[in-house]
Order: structure tokens, then sequence, then C-alpha cells
């Protein structure tokens, strides 16, 4: 798992409701309840080597574009299935498509991309071993109203000068 935030860790709850061992990375390397081993993006490459699957939920930020390149890639188990849910501009997709094309990656399901919307020349639309899902987790008949909601919950909050949940940080902007 890379990226143990908010979206992370509720993955990794679900992976080890399901019997999977959960390791990952944070950019503040802290033990945390249920997680095997927690490394910073330095120590990505230790954890890949025993992984089976990979998810990533990281943000795109400058600290993470391209971390999915060909030296991770190569750190990977070979056959390792590779999840990207988090910023398509975390994965380098020419290194991915390598890994795919050598079995170093033996699945991968990706949601998201550096270029968005897929432009339709890409060859992982056509790619034998790639999943391409819409994008579009987020979308229910109750969208709109949870946002509503969501807003008004933060205004009464900041009105009544309390402290606001998920403020961006803007240094590592997430």
């Amino acid at each position: 798992m890379t990226g143990l935030g908010e979206i992370g860790l509720e993955t990794a709850r679900i992976a080890r409701a399901l019997g999977m061992t959960v390791s990952g990375t944070k950019r503040n390397v802290e033990p945390i309840e249920g997680i095997d081993q927690v490394a910073g993006n330095d120590g990505l490459a230790g954890l890949l080597a025993t992984a089976d699957a990979v998810v990533n939920t990281l943000p795109g930020t400058p600290y993470t574009e391209k971390l999915f390149n060909r030296e991770v890639f190569a750190a990977m188990k070979p056959g390792t299935v590779f999840v990207n849910v988090g910023r398509g501009t975390v994965v380098d997709e020419d290194a991915l498509l390598e890994a795919l094309d050598n079995g170093q990656v033996s699945y991968a399901c990706l949601d998201v991309f550096a270029v968005e919307p897929l432009p339709a020349d890409s060859p992982l639309w056509s790619h034998p071993r790639v999943m391409v899902s819409p994008h579009t987790s987020a979308l229910s008949a109750a969208e709109n109203r949870l946002i509503a909601e969501r807003f008004c919950s933060n205004l009464r909050t900041f009105l009544d000068g309390g402290d606001l949940p998920h403020l961006v940080d803007p240094v590592h902007f997430y």
C-alpha cells in the first residue's frame, strides 16, 4: 500500500479483513496498528520485493511524481498485481507498460492516469493485462446531497470558530 492516509488506511482495513498482510508507505513513518511494516517512499523497494499486490492511493504532488518508475517496478516481485486509485502522475506509464510486458507486473487495475481522460491512442486501453475503470468511484444518487451537507457542516464549524477537518497542507498539497 502506498499512501497510508485516510483512503489507504480504509483500503488496508478491507485488505486485512480479507486475510491479507498489509505493509505500506507514509510520509511520516510511524507504527500503525494493523500494518505490518511502515516505510517512507525511500523504503518502498524493500516492501515491494515480497508483495503480491500493490495498491497506490498517493496524491499527485511534486514529491510523488513518477514515483512508480522503472526502478520501482523492477523491485517488485515478478507477477505482482498493481492497482492505482491515487493519482495518475504517480506512475510512469511507459515504465508500467514495460513491467506488464516483461511480467514484472501481471495485471494492472487503473482508475487514474497522467492525462485524463486517457487518450484514445494509449496502449493501456488495449493491453490484455490492464483493466481501465472510469474514475467515477464517488458517483451515487446521493452525491450532491452529501457534498451540500459537508459544505454546510464545514461552514458552521468555520463560523463558530472551530477547527476545520481535512485541511490541505500548502507544502505537500494534500
